[in-house]
């Protein structure tokens, strides 16, 4: 009995609660309209207290002539994934076919299958599972993308054995390397600036998204006399032509192994390999 009466003051209570905000609600909402009927808020200074917030000194400023719309039109990239003759071979090699990919740069020359990817600096996926995803653009500095298993799964042998910090040392050893390095690394920037379409350029530089694809160097590196990561060297290497010194030791590298495994060549170890 004393439970129920409990539950009767409770009810009645909550009842009492539920009134009082819907009445503040109500207040709030004609508050609102006095201030907009009387010029207070309009609709442009709404939009500008929107674009000024932290999500938009994020995103970055938004230029004047795209209207209190501008974020989600800033959203869209202009560029469109040419159709491409190895997508299902790509898909069997990475599980999907990535939406930013503009063609296959170089194959391996063994089995003839994909061997390194050439992406667009800007990514959206049109088949994401959520909306959102579909449209929102990101940067991506991997211009080049090694996608052979085979050779990736050689190079991160030669990781495992420490030749990133070898190379590294092999490049501080002479300045003619660290020269060589450094404007391969610039060289590689100003090539994926240069894949953007005028549109995407100003999205990007909207977006301040300058600094990530025109500033960045091979693997996304600030010091343009670093090594980091050899897939990236070695994609850049096998997709341009040969235009990469760390790629080209790397090479030498694989070639030095299928030596020594044909029974060819000197047996290689760790510490082979130095020039």
């Amino acid at each position: 009995m004393n439970r129920s009466v409990d539950y009767e003051r409770l009810a009645v209570v909550l009842r009492a609660q539920l009134h009082t905000l819907r009445t503040e609600n109500t207040v709030l909402c004609q508050r609102q309209c006095e201030r907009q009927q009387r010029g207070g808020i309009s609709s442009s200074s709404g939009a500008e207290s929107r674009r000024e917030g932290p999500a938009q000194r994020r995103r970055g400023p938004v230029a004047p002539d795209l209207g209190r719309h501008a974020p989600q039109q800033m959203g869209v990239i202009d560029w469109r994934k040419p159709p491409c003759e190895h997508d299902e071979a790509l898909r069997a090699q990475l599980g999907y076919v990535p939406p930013n990919l503009i063609d296959v740069a170089a194959f391996n020359p063994r089995t003839g299958a994909p061997a390194v990817a050439r992406l667009y600096p800007l990514k959206a996926d049109p088949h994401a599972h959520k909306a959102k995803e579909r449209t929102t653009a990101e940067p991506f500095p991997t211009m080049f993308w090694l996608t052979c298993p085979e050779l990736s799964a050689r190079v991160s042998q030669l990781e495992a054995v420490r030749w990133v910090e070898k190379l590294q040392e092999r490049v501080n050893s002479r300045d003619e390397y660290r020269e060589t390095v450094a404007a391969q690394h610039a060289a590689y920037a100003e090539a994926r600036w240069a894949l953007l379409t005028p549109a995407d350029e100003a999205l990007a530089l909207a977006r301040r998204w300058e600094g990530a694809l025109r500033k960045k160097g091979i693997a996304g590196l600030n010091k343009f006399d670093r090594v980091k990561c050899l897939h990236a060297h070695y994609a850049h290497y096998l997709g341009s032509g040969g235009k990469n010194l760390v790629g080209q030791w790397v090479d030498d590298l694989l070639q030095q192994q299928d030596e020594a495994v044909a029974g060819t060549g000197p047996k290689m170890n760790n510490e082979q390999g130095e020039k």
